[in-house]
């Protein structure tokens, strides 16, 4: 199995070293961890480095795919994709590139230390319904991929990003992706970016967004296809019906997640707003994720159908902890694909954000931190208390 390092999370060299010292990875847990990311060793980078213009779209500007290998990009990761509005090489110098990893943003960083993944959402209207300030980071996982993959990372959104929703002006941002893509390998431009066809389905995404009316949106999109049309709205088992478009907005308070919990549980989801649990909705964002001072955990699984248009797959969700989205019965591949894999995570996204006029040139930011890829659903969350395999506690310097 092929595995990355980072300077702090050397899960290669650890794996080794576990080995070479007789210490257990498995023991009575299954969840291997394959990558760890906090940042924190990545030198300062941002998405506009002059050095990635090499000539692709567009011209004269950083290049919006970037590649392992070929371009500038943090390591350990495989692909960049980065389209800002309002940026530098925009010429807009008092407005930042779509993402940045700087040690100047520390105040970013979980825990007010180090280094996060930072991404600024443009506020931008261009006459139609366009998604934004695209700044997405791939991690491609390893061998022909994987058959379940569970991915955990700690959120913190802006001051201005709860402003946003607060004033009904937050539109919707993407922010997490699993994807079977039937050429993850090919780094020339633009295969790794072609949607179209089905050639990267099956995909899981989950988003954020809404607005005071109806509370903060849980948005996620399952996208199929079935012998050349998508198949989107088959789906059992969630708090409401798949839309036709493969879209499905969800909620957070108790009338979603109700039931959802470990043996049927119903989940507690702490209010950070105004203390408590959540009771009811609409469910403002700033309750589910606090202000720019709150990080949240979030976790999310999926795991692929037995075969073909067998309607076994899972998808599971998880807030600090918390199991709050169980779904059990998903036909990832249908009867008419050939049986595929996860083989792509990508955190960041695009934005539908235009709810400030443009001579604004409005920006807000979100920051991931602490980001984290197993094999498998970590017994913690299957309710036996078991913790996640991490990498054993042994130096490598």
């Amino acid at each position: 199995m092929v595995m990355d390092m980072r300077k702090d999370s050397r899960v290669t060299v650890f794996k080794a070293l576990a080995m070479g010292f007789g210490i257990s990875l498995s023991g009575a847990v299954h969840a291997e961890l394959i990558f760890k990311e906090n940042f924190d060793g990545i030198p300062d980078w941002h998405s506009e480095l002059p050095e990635n213009n090499l000539g692709y779209l567009p011209r004269d500007e950083p290049d919006t795919a970037q590649y392992q290998g070929i371009h500038n990009i943090p390591e350990g990761w495989h692909a960049v994709r980065q389209d800002p509005v309002w940026s530098p090489v925009k010429g807009h110098p008092d407005r930042h590139p779509v993402i940045e990893i700087l040690s100047s943003h520390a105040d970013k960083a979980r825990g007010g230390t180090g280094k996060s993944f930072v991404t600024w959402r443009d506020s931008y209207d261009p006459g139609w319904n366009r998604f934004n300030s695209d700044g997405i980071f791939f991690y491609r996982l390893p061998g022909d991929g994987l058959e379940e993959v569970y991915v955990e990372f700690w959120i913190t959104f802006s001051n201005e990003v709860v402003e946003s929703y607060n004033t009904d002006r937050m539109g919707s941002s993407k922010i997490l992706r699993f994807l079977s893509h039937d050429a993850p390998d090919d780094f020339n431009y633009p295969d790794w970016w072609n949607f179209f066809g089905g050639n990267h389905t099956p995909m899981y995404l989950w988003g954020v967004g809404g607005e005071t009316t109806y509370g903060i949106r849980n948005y996620i999109s399952i996208y199929r296809m079935d012998g050349g049309e998508p198949l989107n709205n088959n789906i059992k088992g969630l708090p409401q019906e798949m839309r036709s478009s493969g879209d499905n907005s969800l909620w957070y308070s108790p009338t979603a997640t109700d039931g959802q919990g470990i043996g049927g549980t119903d989940p507690a989801l702490t209010d950070y707003r105004d203390g408590g649990v959540i009771e009811s909705g609409p469910v403002a964002i700033d309750q589910v994720f606090g202000d720019e001072g709150t990080w949240v955990k979030v976790g999310q699984y999926v795991k692929m159908n037995s075969a073909p248009g067998v309607a076994d797959g899972e998808l599971h969700q998880y807030l600090d902890g918390q199991r709050i989205l169980h779904v059990t019965g998903i036909e990832w591949v249908t009867p008419n694909q050939n049986m595929k894999k996860w083989n792509l995570v990508a955190i960041g996204g695009n934005d539908f954000f235009q709810g400030y006029p443009n001579s604004q040139r409005h920006e807000e930011w979100y920051a991931i931190d602490d980001f984290a890829v197993y094999t498998s659903l970590p017994s913690s969350l299957m309710g036996d208390g078991a913790a996640p395999n991490p990498p054993p506690t042994v130096s490598a310097d």
